[in-house]
């Protein structure tokens, strides 16, 4: 009987941190995949007097906070506050650290009873609220998982190419494919601008077929010509 009841006491005491984890978030989605996560119980949901608070007086993170609230406006139809200072509950902090384990393009991300992002970098700042508009975006309310994150890249270039040489694309849509690759943490956009025409419409003769940029230069102008012509007085 003694043996039976250390048996069931031990089953018993093997389950409690299983059934205790159970109850803590899940690592979100979001691409890239987050490198780490501790999840906490609980969500945060952001209140009507949620504010951006930035501290330092780097005018970097005062740009990456700014334009975090005009992606959070544009994308859930309501502007939050930009301020410099302290932070209160329901706030989302912005400010640089000291750890540069995570790179430069590394953050850490804490969710409580506010949003605490730190990074080394302000690029790993501006990466980090790119993964809170991710995570936003995943629920009605607005409301993130609480817990802690520590995020950074595999790889230094992580690009898109786009072929423009044989057909013209608006400069309003390139400015669209940026801001796509910057939610999914692109940094590289490499844009082929110039190629020749189809050589079998010019008799097979690489000579005779013309080459021409199909992006508008207004420093060089003559680019976008035909055969790219251009005089040296541009230049």
């Amino acid at each position: 009987m003694k043996i039976q009841l250390y048996w069931l006491l031990s089953a018993a005491l093997l389950l409690l941190p299983a059934k205790a984890d159970a109850a803590n978030n899940k690592k979100p989605f979001v691409i890239p995949e987050l490198q780490e996560w501790r999840g906490s119980q609980g969500m945060f949901t952001p209140t009507a007097t949620s504010r951006i608070v930035y501290t330092g007086k780097d005018p970097a993170v005062a740009r990456v906070a700014n334009q975090f609230a005009e992606d959070y406006a544009l994308m859930f139809g309501r502007r939050m506050k930009v301020v410099q200072g302290r932070a209160a509950a329901g706030d989302f902090v912005l400010s640089l650290s000291a750890d540069r384990r995570l790179g430069d393009e590394g953050y850490t991300m804490k969710i409580t009873d506010r949003v605490t992002l730190t990074a080394p970098k302000s690029k790993g700042l501006y990466w980090a609220t790119r993964t809170l508009l991710q995570l936003t975006e995943q629920q009605g309310d607005q409301a993130l998982p609480k817990g802690t994150a520590r995020d950074y890249p595999d790889y230094a270039i992580r690009g898109f190419m786009m072929d423009c040489g044989r057909k013209f694309i608006p400069m309003s849509m390139l400015r669209d494919y940026v801001k796509m690759m910057a939610y999914y943490k692109m940094n590289t956009f490499q844009i082929h601008l110039n190629d020749n025409a189809f050589k079998q419409y010019y008799s097979h003769d690489w000579d005779k077929t013309y080459s021409a940029f199909r992006l508008e230069c207004e420093t060089f102008p003559g680019l976008t010509a035909r055969d790219g012509y251009y005089t040296k007085k541009e230049f």
